[in-house]
């Protein structure tokens, strides 16, 4: 059970790093488009007679960066993506199949997790950790991967 404890700290590791990666892009659009309707507002407020133009522009900016966070919040990575995309980098599945058994007694089932901690420590290392986020930005634009990244 230890080994699989281990296992799911490396899986939530994965997840908070892609969930940085992907979140990042999310907030840098959600601010300009804040930004955006905001300084839009002030420009429109110019045009014509409209009273209260500033507090109006200061609220569409602050519903525009919280619809950004809820969104970011929406497409967070779940659990199963994270240890989707690290399992990439074993060979034949094993993460998964590792912890898809419920025996740990099994001779098969302690050789599975052992080799998948083995190779989780090399894969989810500080250059394992850039491997996972340059695969996930290599495979979202149609890159290909360097070999010396890959397994």
């Amino acid at each position: 059970m230890e080994r699989r404890k281990q296992l799911r700290k490396y899986i939530q590791r994965a997840k908070s790093r892609l969930t940085l990666e992907r979140s990042i892009p999310i907030a840098q659009y959600g601010l300009f488009l804040a930004l955006l309707s905001s300084a839009s507002l002030v420009l429109i407020s110019r045009l014509f007679v409209w009273p209260y133009y500033r507090q109006i522009a200061l609220g569409a900016f602050i519903t525009v960066i919280i619809a950004t966070i809820a969104y970011m919040w929406w497409k967070r990575v779940k659990e199963r993506e994270a240890l989707h995309k690290l399992d990439h980098y074993f060979s034949h599945n094993e993460l998964v199949t590792a912890l898809s058994f419920k025996d740990d007694q099994d001779p098969l089932v302690q050789s599975l997790l052992s080799k998948a901690m083995q190779n989780a420590e090399k894969s989810i290392s500080s250059k394992g950790v850039y491997r996972i986020v340059y695969y996930n930005s290599c495979t979202s634009h149609s890159l290909h991967v360097p070999s010396s990244y890959a397994n």
